[in-house]
C-alpha cells in the first residue's frame, strides 16, 4: 500500500487525509470461458479525520496517521507501507520520519520554477503581467465593450475569445499559465492598447513593452516542458513513479542554459544567444536549483527508488533518455537485479510458471504489446526532448539466453518496447514470463509521483462543504467524504470478472 497525504480546510474546518495507492490484479472469464488477467490502478481514501482544533505539527500528523492505519487494518505501517507521498511540508517529512518518503515532483519542481518567477531580472515583467490579468478579469468595460473591450479585439484578430488566467500561489503551473494566455493574446493585447488611448490607469500602468513581451513569451517557451511534465506525473490511471527520471532528465536537458529551445506555439528554434540577457540569467537559476534539487542533493535511497521504478516501466529498460550517463545506466540495472535478487526471486504466485521462462523470454522480442498508454501528453513531451539526445549504441539482448539468469538479468535482456505501450497490461500479458518480477514491478508501479490525488480528491470536499451547509459538523463531513470518494473509486464489479486479487496473500506486498 502506497500512501499520499493532504489537508484540507476551508472556514475554520479541516480534515486530515489519508488516500491509498496501488495496483490491483483482476482475473476476467470470457463468454466462451477463457481467461484473462488485467492490472489497474487504484486509489481510495482510508483516513478523512477532522482536525479544526487541532495545531498541525509533525507529532500530530504522526499520531493521527498511526490512528487512521490502524482502523484501515495497517498495524505496522514500516513493513505494511512501501513509501509515502506527501506534499514535502516540513510537518508531514517530521510526522512521517519513521518510513520511507519520496518526494512529491508537482511541489519540488514548483519550488524550483518559483526561483525562476521571483528572479529579480523578469519579477517586474510577471508583476506587470498579473496586473494586465487582474485588470481584464474585474473590468466589465476593458473585458466586454462590444467595439474596443478585449473580447471585441480577440475577434478582430482572429483569436477565439479567452479570458486571461490570473497567476495563483497556491496553484500549480499558474504561472506558465498566466504568461501562456498572456501570449495567447498579445495581437489582441496590442490592438486594445492601439484602440484605447484613454485606457484606464490599471492597464497602463502594466502595459507590456516589446521587451516585456519578449520576456513573457521567452518563460512560456522554458516552462511548458515543466507544465507538462507536471500535468501527466499527476495521472491516476497509469503509473507514474516509473516516468520521474525521465520527465526530470528531460528538462534539465531543456533548461541547461547552452540549449536551444522550441516555442510551443509555432516549433520556432531559439538559440541562447537569441534570448533575452535577463531570461537567460533566470534560467541558469532554474537549471541550478532544479540540478540540486534531483541530481545533487538527491539521497541515494531515493535515487535507488526512482531508477528501479523506472526500469519497472518495459519502455524505458534502455534508459535512453537526455542526460543520463553510461555509469548511472549500469549502476541502475545494479540496483534493480540486487533489488529483486534481495526480496522478490523467491516469490512465485504461479504454479509451474518457471517453466519455459527463458523460451518465452526470447519469444517476447515478437510478442510486444502495442495497446495506446494513456499518457499521451508523456509521449509528446519525450519526443519533444529527443533533440537533445546524442547518438547512442544501445546493445539489444541476445537471443540465446543464458540458463542461470534470473527473471531480472532475462527482462533487462529484451529491448525496450514502443512508447505507445500501455505499462499495466504489457505487465499483465507477461506476469507468467516473469511472475515473481512482475509482483516487483507492482509494487513500484503503484507509488504516485505526486500528491496531486490526495489534493484532487479532497477539491472534493470544498464542493460537499459549500455555501449551504456551512453548519455541517466536522464528524458528518467525514462520513461524507468516505462514501462520496469510495464510493466513486470502487472496482465495478460485473461477471465477466471472476476474482478480484486484492486480498494480502494475493497481492503485490504493501
Amino acid at each position: 500500500m502506497l500512501l499520499a497525504i493532504c489537508l484540507w480546510s476551508k472556514n475554520q474546518t479541516a480534515l486530515f487525509g489519508l488516500v491509498s495507492h496501488g495496483i490491483v490484479r483482476i482475473e476476467v472469464t470470457a463468454e466462451d470461458g477463457s481467461r484473462s488477467v488485467t492490472w489497474k490502478m487504484q486509489e481510495k481514501l482510508c483516513g478523512a479525520v477532522p482536525c479544526s482544533r487541532d495545531r498541525h505539527t509533525g507529532k500530530f500528523i504522526g499520531d493521527i496517521s498511526a490512528e487512521s492505519w490502524r482502523a484501515a487494518g495497517i498495524e505496522n505501517p514500516i513493513e505494511q507501507l512501501s513509501a509515502r507521498v506527501s506534499d514535502n511540508g516540513s510537518n508531514m517529512m517530521k510526522g512521517w520520519s519513521d518510513g520511507f518518503q519520496t518526494p512529491c515532483a508537482d511541489h519540488t519542481m514548483e519550488l524550483s520554477v518559483k526561483v525562476f518567477t521571483e528572479h529579480e531580472q523578469i519579477r517586474q515583467t510577471l508583476e506587470k503581467g498579473r496586473g494586465l490579468v487582474g485588470y481584464f478579469n474585474s473590468s466589465v468595460i476593458g473585458n466586454k465593450e462590444e467595439t474596443v473591450g478585449l473580447r471585441a479585439c480577440q475577434k478582430s484578430a482572429g483569436v477565439p475569445e479567452n479570458s486571461l488566467i490570473q497567476d495563483v500561489k497556491t496553484r500549480w503551473r499558474s504561472c506558465h499559465d498566466m504568461c501562456n494566455s498572456l501570449c495567447i493574446n498579445q495581437e489582441p493585447l496590442l490592438l486594445y492598447d492601439v484602440r484605447n488611448s484613454t485606457a484606464a490607469k490599471g492597464f497602463k500602468d502594466n502595459r507590456y513593452s516589446l521587451e516585456d513581451w519578449q520576456i513573457n513569451n521567452q518563460a512560456v517557451a522554458l516552462l511548458t516542458p515543466l507544465a507538462t511534465a507536471s500535468q501527466f506525473l499527476e495521472g491516476k490511471t497509469y503509473p507514474t513513479s516509473n516516468l520521474v527520471l525521465p520527465s526530470i532528465y528531460g528538462c534539465l536537458a531543456h533548461l541547461k542554459p547552452e540549449s536551444a529551445i522550441r516555442q510551443p506555439w509555432d516549433g520556432k528554434t531559439l538559440l541562447p544567444e537569441d534570448m533575452r540577457p535577463e531570461v537567460q540569467e533566470a534560467r541558469q537559476a532554474l537549471y541550478d536549483d532544479m540540478l540540486q534539487r534531483w541530481r545533487t542533493n538527491m539521497s541515494d535511497q531515493l535515487r535507488k527508488f526512482y531508477c528501479v521504478a523506472t526500469l519497472c516501466d518495459p519502455r524505458h529498460k534502455s534508459l535512453h533518455f537526455p542526460g543520463m550517463t553510461a555509469n548511472e545506466k549500469v549502476e541502475a540495472r545494479e540496483w534493480f537485479v540486487a533489488e529483486f535478487d534481495s526480496l522478490w526471486s523467491s516469490r512465485n504466485e504461479f504454479d509451474g510458471a518457471g517453466v519455459g521462462l527463458q523460451e518465452a523470454a526470447v519469444r517476447e522480442k515478437k510478442n510486444w504489446s502495442h495497446s495506446q498508454h494513456s499518457g499521451a501528453s508523456f509521449i509528446d513531451f519525450m519526443a519533444g526532448m529527443a533533440h537533445h539526445l546524442q547518438a547512442e549504441d544501445d546493445e539489444a539482448g541476445e537471443d540465446e539466453v543464458e540458463p542461470e539468469k534470473s527473471e531480472a538479468q532475462l527482462y533487462l535482456d529484451q529491448p525496450a518496447v514502443p512508447l505507445n505501450t500501455d505499462v499495466l497490461q504489457w505487465w499483465a500479458a507477461h506476469e507468467k514470463t516473469y511472475p515473481s518480477l512482475s509482483r516487483m514491478a507492482r509494487q513500484f508501479l503503484g507509488v504516485p509521483a505526486t500528491s496531486a490525488s490526495a489534493e484532487r480528491l479532497f477539491s472534493i470536499a470544498g464542493r460537499l462543504y459549500d455555501d449551504l451547509r456551512q453548519k455541517m459538523k466536522d464528524d458528518m463531513l467525514e462520513s461524507l467524504m468516505f462514501a462520496r470518494v469510495n464510493r466513486d473509486n470502487r472496482l465495478q464489479r460485473n461477471p465477466a470478472i471472476s476474482r478480484v486479487m486484492d486480498s494480502p496473500d494475493e497481492s503485490a506486498p504493501e
